[in-house]
């Protein structure tokens, strides 16, 4: 009888295989799994990873010390630098959809102490910068977040300096390029200086 079953089962099989069921249904599956596959490798290829917070501080340290920046002392939170439609242009659609996605994780991310490092020209070594958290007298930086693209290859950002005096400060925003390793400037913009024009007092 167990010997009959089998048969039985068997040749319904293989009549539902000539009927061409089994193969309708094969090649269902078979079309679901290359739809999936090609979905997810398309996410995974058109996806890249979210900055962390130590490789936005990691960039930030090799642009320093790539461009040899003096910086000692910095205030404690980050500012918004826009894409602008000038900007864009340096970058691809992709790099401008991960941009507006790393601006908005890092809205509220803080300069934490021992983090970033500025450029010491008096002995051309690289120092920890001074985290100040009042940041209303002295001479100063302001760090603006960067827009760093999708691959890791570009940056747009910008270093200010404030004296909190009536003497002025200075800033512009520099494109940097990673070339053999290493950050590059490439274009600069909207570069300013501001400072108060002596006042030439005549005599009477």
């Amino acid at each position: 009888m167990l010997f009959l079953s089998q048969s039985r089962i068997i040749n319904t099989f293989g009549r539902a295989f000539e009927s061409g069921i089994y193969r309708k249904l094969m090649k269902l599956c078979a079309l679901l799994l290359v739809s999936s596959f090609t979905v997810l490798s398309l996410a995974s290829c058109n996806t890249a990873p979210d900055l962390t917070e130590e490789e936005v501080y990691c960039i930030i340290n090799e642009v320093v010390a790539d461009d040899s920046l003096s910086i000692s002392r910095v205030c404690w939170k980050f500012k918004q630098l826009r894409l602008t439609t000038e900007y864009k242009k340096e970058f691809t659609d992709k790099d401008a959809a991960f941009i507006a996605r790393q601006q908005v994780l890092f809205k509220n991310l803080k300069v934490k102490p021992d983090k970033l490092k500025g450029f010491s020209k008096q002995t051309n070594t690289l120092r920890f910068i001074t985290v100040d958290t009042v940041c209303t007298e002295g001479i100063l930086h302001h760090i603006f977040f960067p827009l760093i693209g999708a691959d890791r290859q570009k940056l747009i950002m910008e270093f200010q300096e404030d004296c909190n005096c009536m003497l002025g400060g200075h800033g512009g925003q520099v494109l940097y390029n990673k070339k053999n390793g290493h950050w590059v400037r490439s274009k600069v913009f909207n570069q300013w200086i501001s400072y108060v024009r002596p006042i030439n007092y005549r005599k009477k």
